[in-house]
């Protein structure tokens, strides 16, 4: 749970990456998914795993469903607005 919301968190696992609303400098996951939970609108984010790069998604993924790429290069979390 962040400030309320319930979050998955996947390692090395993501959702297509294109397409997101917004992108940030944020050092870390937690930061991350922090800038997303101020967001109404934000129910994905992804961040580099070897770069302080943080992506906001308003895309329609159910928190249950495994992502289905993976590398080394996204993690990733997903919350329960959707």
């Amino acid at each position: 749970m962040v400030a309320g919301t319930r979050y998955r968190f996947w390692c090395g696992r993501f959702h297509e990456p294109a397409g997101q609303r917004e992108s940030h400098s944020t050092a870390t996951m937690e930061a991350c998914v922090k800038l997303c939970t101020s967001k109404p609108w934000c129910t994905m984010v992804l961040h580099g795993i070897f770069r302080e790069t943080c992506q906001l998604y308003d895309r329609k993924v159910k928190i249950e469903a495994t992502p289905p790429q993976s590398s080394v290069l996204w993690n990733s979390a997903v919350n329960d607005r959707a």
